[in-house]
């Protein structure tokens, strides 16, 4: 291992606002924005084209529902017919009591009864699919990726710059490293990679929901079940061991900075990339339940990311975050209709 010492990689490296750590960090933050840019394009696009699709739905059921009218009802509004004329057909020679309300007399056609709504908590439920993907794979994963630099690069500017400013220490040394940009592109990479197994949960719920309607009324308590596991996740000892990497950069560089050369950094590359999914995954799946196009369920849970890897102290915010998901959690879970207000736009 390439110790701290004066010959090691880090021996005579400080953290600061140095021009290669002010560069990268720089870089990061640029494609971070420009890629919020097009999340939030893309967010308003999806919430446009749902409204319209939601529209003839929303005409039907504020049209008045039709009442069931019998034959005699539809008489007693008929031109010259006097209220209570009709009762007085019963006591007609060879008329039987109810005949004026049947359908048999010629011409007559019973008038359909309206069907009836579908409670609105059942209404609620559908929409609370979680991250019904309307487009097809590829596109669906190049719109994870770029939502995945959106939320996870300022959080992992820490790390990436200590990378940056260790790789110029290697070369001043004469050893050879994988660039800063690979390096970057590994931790982007891991986390599109997660976005597979996304899809094809959306996908599986969606075909579920559309061949078995019924499956709509469990997705609230579905809902709750990801918020109390993610909220628990915030106390387990994992979580605990992949904070510690991705809060101390420098002290996760220096244990892991193993040998030199291009495979031995794209290894730490790579383990830098599985301990940020490891203590971040739970976060994510609250984002997919929630709506992976939600911009407040984003910028929430980006937040609360940043916060953990950047503020000291981590173990409050993490326990806080845990409190909050698991109480939310049983809200959802004694009032389900909540869900839908909860929820936003999905890819």
């Amino acid at each position: 291992m390439l110790g701290t010492g004066n010959g090691g990689i880090f021996g005579n490296l400080r953290v600061g606002l140095d021009r290669t750590t002010l560069l990268t960090t720089f870089a990061l933050l640029l494609t971070a924005a420009l890629a919020w840019v097009w999340v939030v394009q893309q967010s308003a696009s999806m919430a446009a084209m749902s409204d319209m699709a939601s529209m003839p739905n929303a005409a039907a059921t504020s049209a008045p529902a039709a009442q069931p009218t019998s034959a005699a009802g539809a008489m007693a509004d008929m031109p010259g017919m006097k209220s209570g004329e009709q009762d007085d057909m019963a006591t007609m020679p060879g008329m039987k009591q109810g005949d004026q309300g049947t359908a048999d007399m010629p011409g007559m056609q019973p008038t359909a009864v309206a069907p009836v709504a579908a409670p609105a908590t059942v209404n609620q439920a559908a929409a609370v699919v979680t991250a019904m993907p309307a487009m097809p794979f590829l596109p669906f994963l190049a719109a994870w990726g770029v939502m995945m630099a959106a939320m996870m690069l300022p959080s992992a500017a820490p790390m990436i710059s200590a990378y940056a400013k260790g790789r110029q220490r290697m070369a001043q040394l004469g050893k050879r490293s994988i660039p800063t940009v690979v390096f970057t592109l590994v931790y982007l990479v891991l986390w599109l990679a997660a976005g597979v197994p996304v899809y094809v949960a959306s996908r599986g719920l969606a075909t579920a929901v559309g061949v078995l309607p019924s499956v709509a009324t469990a997705l609230p308590y579905l809902f709750a079940a990801v918020l109390i596991a993610a909220g628990a996740f915030q106390f387990s000892a994992l979580k605990d061991i992949c904070m510690r990497a991705c809060q101390h950069p420098f002290m996760f560089l220096m244990s892991r900075w193993k040998g030199s050369g291009y495979k031995g950094t794209l290894r730490l590359a790579v383990a830098h990339a599985v301990h940020c999914v490891g203590c971040c995954w739970a976060l994510m799946l609250v984002l997919v339940a929630a709506g992976a196009m939600s911009i407040p369920w984003m910028l929430l849970i980006s937040a609360i990311i940043a916060a953990e890897k950047l503020v000291p102290g981590r173990w409050r915010v993490e326990r806080a975050v845990g409190f909050a998901l698991i109480g939310l959690g049983v809200v959802v879970l004694a009032r389900p209709d909540i869900a839908a207000a909860l929820r936003g736009p999905s890819m």
